[in-house]
């Protein structure tokens, strides 16, 4: 895979190769004639409030916007600006490109999208839907739900898993996005600061902007008791206490919507499986909110979900003549344990399941995170936090065949330890197998319905 975009206006995540190189947000900000766009108009939207725009993704369209000009008639406009600014910012050629889309995009502005790359001089290969590619893993449910945010919506995709998963329904839960909740939360805060100092960083804009920047990064990092907000201002440090409780008083009225959504969607009698996008992370008692929710397991995806779902569905992704729009993907059904055997799996000392003869392994478990191996995993190298996935350059393969999963080592096999011992290639792999790459190692499983 040579480049993937994710459109999300809170910030457009760009990967090369698997690899996160820049995020960009859905700001646009004219100052007389320079358009600052992505980080720089974000950094700028408080100081110079009088021609800003971060609709133009939502609203993706070449309706005349009221406040345009000469060179900026409508959002595909500015849109375009932020697709060539963002082709600019990369250090290599983006060669072939696969755009991962909003669900609630409609087919006009898909092909909007695409005439804005064609005139950028961009390749697309492929536009595959966000919410599908970031939960494309095996799964024993049928019912798989995804629940992404954006700047102006919170948007809700139903997928159904019948061995192919394919997108049901995707809607809008609420047009109360982080841009709504970030305002509210800055206010709070702003509050906060007036009432222990007399320092109300929204009187000037310097003060605001700095408020406003440091904003998203200090709710991901929230806990569940008082935090420190810091900002400086004209030399002088400020300080106020936050706690969770205050800032969740922006949120009751999204919260109860968000539920609502999901229980139209999760029959009582039905076992769902919901992903959450690593937008919410920090948002204060959303995980309580949702722990209120019956048959439906949640799990948070990693940030870079979709740039791993992509790397693993390449090939079924990706079309020689056309370009497609992905919306749905065989999976490989997931082995599951015999019902006559209530018996938990037992371990010899070299780490190898002493019931997994049947068994084959189904995931990788790195700190407690179990990542899908699939039907071919290339492992480029393994980090205290992820397994990359590269297909250019693998240390190991990790491919199905037949009923056994095995191993190939293109390069040197001293770089690869099967349960600290040395590897040959073609080895089968078993349930419990532990595999060290560097420092690091993870341990094969089988995740069961």
């Amino acid at each position: 895979m040579a480049t993937l975009i994710e459109l999300n206006d809170s910030g457009i995540q760009v990967f090369q190769e698997e690899k996160l190189v820049t995020v960009s947000p859905g700001y646009a900000v004219l100052d007389g004639s320079n358009l600052l766009i992505g980080n720089s108009g974000a950094e700028n939207a408080r100081r110079l409030p009088r021609w800003t725009n971060n609709k133009y993704w939502n609203q993706l369209g070449t309706d005349a916007m009221a406040n345009g000009t000469a060179n900026i008639r409508h959002h595909a406009d500015l849109a375009f600006a932020h697709l060539e600014h963002i082709a600019s910012q990369l250090d290599q050629d983006i060669g072939e490109l696969v755009f991962a889309v909003p669900g609630y995009y409609t087919k006009n502005q898909l092909a909007l999208l695409l005439g804005m790359a064609n005139e950028c001089q961009l390749s697309v290969k492929s536009l595959v839907d966000t919410g599908l590619i970031s939960v494309a893993i095996p799964s024993p449910h049928s019912l798989v739900l995804h629940l992404d945010i954006h700047l102006h919506r919170i948007v809700l995709s139903v997928f159904r898993n019948d061995g192919l998963l394919r997108r049901a329904e995707s809607s809008t839960v609420t047009e109360s996005g982080l841009f709504t909740l970030w305002d509210r939360w800055a206010n709070i805060i702003a509050d906060q600061f007036i009432q222990s100092s007399r320092f109300d960083p929204m009187y000037q804009a310097e003060s605001e902007q700095a408020l406003y920047d440091q904003l998203p990064d200090w709710i991901k990092n929230l806990g569940t008791t008082h935090k420190l907000f810091e900002l400086r201002h004209k030399n002088v440090n400020y300080s106020v206490n936050v706690s969770p409780d205050q800032l969740l008083s922006a949120c009751t009225n999204v919260y109860p919507q968000i539920i609502q959504a999901i229980r139209n969607q999760a029959p009582t009698n039905e076992q769902a499986k919901l992903y959450v996008s690593h937008r919410f992370k920090g948002f204060p008692g959303f995980s309580d909110s949702l722990a209120l929710l019956n048959n439906v397991e949640v799990e948070e995806l990693r940030s870079d979900a979709v740039a791993q779902g992509t790397a693993l569905h390449l090939d079924k992704i990706m079309q020689d003549n056309q370009v497609a729009h992905i919306t749905s993907l065989p999976l490989p059904k997931p082995r599951s344990e015999p019902a006559e055997s209530p018996v938990a799996t037992k371990a010899h000392s070299e780490g190898v399941s002493t019931d997994s003869a049947e068994q084959v392994p189904t995931h990788l478990l790195l700190n407690n995170h179990a990542s899908a191996i699939g039907e071919r995993l290339p492992i480029s190298n393994i980090s205290e936090t992820q397994i990359e996935v590269n297909e250019t350059n693998p240390i190991c393969v990790l491919y199905r065949d037949n009923n056994a999963l095995i191993i190939e080592i293109p390069g040197d096999t001293d770089l690869v330890l099967l349960n600290d011992k040395s590897i040959e290639h073609g080895t089968k792999l078993s349930i419990g197998n532990r595999l060290t790459i560097g420092e690091a190692t993870i341990t094969l499983i089988s995740v069961k319905p």
